[in-house]
């Protein structure tokens, strides 16, 4: 394992992570914004 490799993988999983962060926070907008229209 060359030291670029250790340091690129914690890089690429944040950037998954942060990624994923963002579609389930995008999911959960939208989810909240289909509820009010529902409950109006």
């Amino acid at each position: 394992m060359s030291a670029k490799a250790l340091y690129a993988r914690p890089l690429a999983l944040r950037q998954l992570y942060t990624d994923a962060g963002t579609v389930i926070r995008r999911g959960q907008r939208e989810a909240a914004a289909a509820y009010q229209e529902n409950s109006r």
